[in-house]
């Protein structure tokens, strides 16, 4: 069960609800209206139907209990033979002790406890099982609350009931808001035969599909021919898949050639770093310089020693 009083109609429940989940119970009418005369709990909320553009409440709301002679809703019969839990948030009127504070749409709540029942005979009788207080949930905003639903209340047809017995037909409003029931599975839900059933279907269905698309998943033992997905043998890819596998390829191949182009790059800059240079002797300036050696023979004069009669002199001349 689910309302978060977003997709009624109207402001009553007999104008229509949108929402599937919202069961609430058809046996008689709810004494309360979606409204927002005690505010509601998300203001970010769209009260509009985003699919066929359906306006449903005027302005946002919850659903409030504002009545003079009664203030109750009920749910229909809930499954909830497993046990589970109920989730919702309640706000009752403020009071105001100022003339500095805001004033207040929402009748302050100096008594009147709303309680929470549940009932197993389709409403016959009722079982409270938990009640809340107005000096707890009275003020400008809504309180979450989470209750666990009681063993005794664990059927496949129970109802429950958001009530105030008593209450001022003048002021002690109150609403609640984002009303949920969780109801809990199997605690042996997968040793059950149903759902042994539905899992060897299921897996029977995934071997099918992955041997038609000729996984590695796909077991020896079963042929790809005798795979048949509506009517077809091997599964075609999907244009998306294919582009993934191209664009995969493609950029692998682009990495192969610059890696061999980087090893083909170094080796010829390491030839090039270990080849020894010569230099053209065609293009020098200069010549290389020959060595001549010259001997001149000077005569000594007759003052000069028998020892320096002959002088030798070396020179060096480049040409």
């Amino acid at each position: 069960f689910e309302d978060d009083f977003d997709h009624w109609v109207g402001s009553s429940a007999s104008q229509g609800i949108m929402m599937a989940s919202a069961k609430w119970s058809q046996d008689g009418p709810i004494f309360a209206e979606v409204s927002d005369v005690c505010g509601f709990n998300n203001e970010t909320r769209a009260y509009t139907f985003s699919d066929d553009g359906v306006s449903m409440s005027s302005t946002p709301g919850a659903l409030a209990f504002t009545g003079f002679l009664y203030r109750y809703a009920d749910t229909a019969d809930l499954n909830v033979v497993h046990g589970g839990r109920i989730e919702f948030y309640l706000k009752m009127g403020p009071v105001i002790y100022n003339d500095d504070a805001p004033e207040s749409t929402c009748k302050p709540s100096f008594g009147g406890d709303v309680t929470l029942a549940f009932s197993t005979d389709q409403g016959s009788t009722w079982n409270v099982f938990n009640s809340y207080t107005p000096y707890q949930y009275r003020g400008y905003s809504f309180t979450f609350v989470e209750e666990i639903i009681p063993m005794e209340a664990w059927t496949n047809e129970t109802r429950f009931r958001w009530r105030q017995p008593q209450f001022d037909p003048a002021r002690e409003y109150w609403a609640i808001d984002d009303v949920l029931v969780y109801a809990s599975f199997d605690p042996q839900w997968q040793d059950s035969q149903d759902y042994s059933i539905e899992k060897e279907r299921r897996d029977e269905s995934i071997r099918s599909k992955q041997c038609c698309a000729g996984t590695e998943q796909c077991p020896r033992s079963q042929s790809v021919d005798s795979c048949d997905i509506e009517g077809r043998g091997r599964t075609n890819l999907h244009t998306a898949e294919a582009f993934i596998l191209v664009a995969l390829a493609t950029a692998n191949i682009k990495q192969f050639f610059v890696f061999i182009f980087k090893r083909i790059e170094g080796r010829s800059q390491e030839t090039q770093h270990t080849r020894k240079v010569l230099p053209d002797m065609s293009k020098l300036s200069k010549p290389f310089p020959k060595q001549t050696f010259h001997v001149v023979e000077q005569s000594c004069p007759s003052s000069c020693s028998a020892f320096h009669s002959y002088l030798t002199r070396a020179m060096w001349h480049g040409y």
